[in-house]
């Protein structure tokens, strides 16, 4: 696979060696079961739980951030018009956005006793 999003190729791979992935479990429409999938969903039903608890982190002093690069992020992310949030044009928030599923999924571990996130 050479072109297009390989992410669920490279988690399929590594899930053989590498026991610390996340897992979320979500409702099969088609089916009604609940499956299991690799690696946190980020959409709009997610994207504020996680940067609302980012945002909570650093204002209670919980988290520190020491890269430079992702200090960069945080000086420009903004809440947009419409309520979204996101980089100012011409930037990025990949870093950020890293940090921000990062502390909201071990907060959601740690209050479920390490049951995965449901969609």
């Amino acid at each position: 696979m050479t072109e297009g999003d390989n992410s669920m190729f490279l988690l399929d791979e590594i899930d053989d060696y590498y026991p610390n992935l996340y897992f979320r479990r979500a409702c099969d429409p088609s089916s009604g079961n609940t499956v299991t999938h690799i690696g946190f969903h980020t959409n709009r039903a997610t994207k504020p739980l996680i940067i609302n608890r980012l945002i909570a982190c650093v204002r209670d002093k919980s988290y520190q951030e020491n890269d430079d690069a992702a200090i960069n992020e945080f000086a420009v992310y903004e809440r947009k018009p419409n309520g979204s949030y996101g980089a100012k044009d011409g930037y990025h928030d990949d870093i950020l956005m890293t940090r921000a599923i990062g502390l909201y999924v071990i907060d959601e571990l740690n209050r479920n006793n390490g049951t995965p996130i449901p969609d």
